[in-house]
């Protein structure tokens, strides 16, 4: 009886038979996941949506043809996305990188911090931020001017004779005849702020105006035009406004910057998954 199912066993039509057997079983097994993969399915909330996206943008509701156009882009938009997909299209392609940063930013900024800071808490965010809200510095100002193009190398050696000449001449000296002419700038500037000092000076100069002495020429002061002698004869320093005269605004600030706070941290938490390896960068 064994001789006989052993031989029955060796038979090619057996072999055939049995292989035949398995590749069904496996075609079976597989094809549900195949063709799942291959159902492309249009929810209703899916249509929901284009039909309020079209609302919006041409306020009225789709006709029944342009609600069937949508449904056809949109089908045809996950056909080609999912061959892409297949083929690796997305992988290395900077803006697709891009658009994916942005939606996890996107997730992780969702939800405004739900709860309200206290008082104690935009006290030290002022502290802290205290440029953000100071109010600009006004100062009053008398400018003698020494132009580069005229005075070439000598410039230094005339500014240091010019200022000399102004402080022995003390107070009630007039500079209007002192120096060189320059149309787009004032001799005299009274209240000026700091933020009109930076547009019309240059950042340089206001930093290095605010910090001068007060009746008393200074200077020489670089500025984008050439170099001033300075003499400051009011200064207001700029101040930070109580919270309850800006509170709406440093509420406002302050959940920004929670949210800010928490989406680094969720990113921190992923970052922490992974293990990194930089390149060494060379110093030049």
């Amino acid at each position: 009886m064994n001789s006989r199912f052993r031989s029955f066993l060796r038979e090619p039509l057996v072999h055939f038979l049995a292989l035949g057997l398995a590749v069904f079983m496996l075609h079976h097994l597989l094809a549900p996941a195949a063709d799942q993969s291959q159902q492309i399915t249009v929810s209703d909330a899916q249509v929901l949506s284009m039909v309020q996206t079209f609302s919006r943008t041409w306020q009225r509701p789709p006709t029944e043809s342009e609600l069937d156009r949508l449904i056809d882009d949109y089908i045809r938009t996950e056909v080609y996305v999912r061959e892409a997909l297949a083929l690796g299209l997305d992988r290395d392609d900077l803006i697709v990188r891009r658009r994916l940063r942005q939606k996890m930013e996107f997730v992780f900024n969702r939800e405004p911090p739900t709860r309200t800071a206290t008082d104690a808490e935009l006290e030290l965010f002022i502290a802290a931020e205290a440029d953000r809200y100071r109010s600009d510095s006004e100062v009053t100002f008398t400018q003698v001017f020494l132009d580069p193009a005229r005075r070439g190398e000598k410039i230094t050696d005339d500014a240091a004779a010019l200022l000399r000449q102004l402080r022995s001449a003390g107070a009630g000296v007039d500079p209007v005849d002192l120096g060189d002419p320059i149309m787009v700038l004032k001799r005299r500037w009274d209240n000026a702020t700091r933020s009109e000092i930076v547009s019309l000076f240059g950042g340089s100069f206001a930093e290095g105006l605010l910090r001068m002495p007060i009746a008393q020429w200074s200077g020489p002061l670089p500025s984008a035009y050439g170099i001033h002698l300075v003499r400051v004869d009011a200064l207001k320093s700029g101040d930070v406004p109580a919270l309850s005269e800006i509170r709406e605004r440093v509420e406002d600030d302050w959940r920004l910057d929670q949210q800010d706070r928490d989406r680094e941290a969720s990113y921190q938490k992923l970052l922490s998954k992974y293990q990194i390896e930089r390149p060494q960068i060379a110093q030049p």
